[in-house]
């Protein structure tokens, strides 16, 4: 969903994702230790929710960029010149996107159409990627949004790479360095809490209260 500093809330996921590229790093013959961060907001972040139906300010983004006016092209026929528009490769495959959801999809369902319809070989061929997705559609609807008081994504995380069994939630920090302290986490005392925290989850939504003095669901 675009640059940002990714974070969960979850340790033990986040131990996980340590693992990524470590083989790669190994076999560099680089000596690397993953470290896990545990992130102190240093100012309120408002957050968009992607897991929420789009709201009528995205809404119109979108609908300003994919009708966005194209490039101004002429070429010389048989009959003389003539001159038409050639729509951005960009705004067409946000056009394609918009079109293809639902009227109550989410803003996150929306960027994982645009991802998916931008695999298309007319987008590949005319040099759209998910780089320039960034670049030229998400970077503008981040600083538009930025102006609205926002500083970031949010979104429950874990259906895809996890398979629904570790739900946990993502918060995508556009500008960390303005937003968040990092401290290296204690990793017994973060796990410790992480497990808790999932047990808590997984007992509220089967109707089991947590007990504090048991230390457990009741």
């Amino acid at each position: 969903y675009g640059d940002g500093l990714y974070t969960t809330e979850d340790f033990v996921t986040a131990k996980k994702y340590t693992r990524k590229g470590l083989k790669a790093a190994k076999a560099r013959g680089e000596k690397t230790k993953p470290i896990v961060y545990r992130g102190i907001d240093k100012v309120d972040v408002k957050f968009i929710d992607l897991d929420k139906p789009i709201d009528s300010e995205a809404k119109n983004f979108i609908e300003e960029y994919a009708n966005r006016p194209g490039t101004e092209r002429t070429i010389v026929g048989s009959e003389g010149e003539i001159t038409y528009m050639e729509a951005s490769p960009f705004s067409a495959a946000v056009s394609e996107a918009y079109e293809n959801i639902d009227d109550d999809a989410t803003l996150g369902d929306f960027l994982d159409e645009l991802r998916n319809v931008i695999k298309d070989d007319n987008y590949i061929d005319d040099g759209v990627n998910w780089d320039g997705i960034n670049e030229w559609f998400i970077d503008p609807f981040k600083e538009r949004f930025k102006e609205l008081g926002f500083g970031g994504f949010t979104h429950q995380g874990g259906f895809k790479a996890g398979q629904g069994k570790r739900l946990h939630q993502v918060r995508i920090y556009w500008n960390p360095a303005e937003q968040l302290n990092l401290q290296k986490a204690d990793p017994n005392a973060a796990e410790i809490e992480s497990i808790i925290k999932h047990a808590r989850k997984i007992g509220a939504s089967k109707g089991d209260v947590w007990d504090n003095n048991l230390g457990k669901s009741s």
